[in-house]
């Protein structure tokens, strides 16, 4: 299975590490990198093992927890042997945001 991050989902992952190692309370690069580095492992899995996500709050999605973070991966598929991660999204944030609903 191809799994890979749409543009958006690259940019969750980018503001992700930047407000870890630069805006957060205490930034740290370390941290900053090694929480993406998570959220990329975590993604890894769904090579393998394609639905390990429950089904998506939004239709034709899935939702991939990432329990060494606290984010979750949204993914859909686009063929029998490719997926896009197409958002990565803080536990505590409005999922999906409000002027998609």
């Amino acid at each position: 299975m191809r799994v890979e991050l749409s543009g958006g989902a690259q940019d969750d992952l980018d503001w992700i590490e930047r407000y870890i190692g630069e805006l957060g309370h205490s930034p740290n690069q370390a941290i900053a990198r090694r929480t993406a580095d998570r959220v990329l492992q975590a993604l890894g899995i769904l090579e393998h093992f394609p639905h390990a996500g429950r089904p998506g709050r939004v239709g034709g999605t899935r939702e991939l927890n990432i329990s060494t973070a606290p984010y979750f991966a949204v993914y859909r598929f686009v063929a029998d042997d490719h997926i896009v991660v197409t958002a990565i999204v803080h536990d505590r944030q409005q999922y999906p945001p409000m002027d998609d609903a």
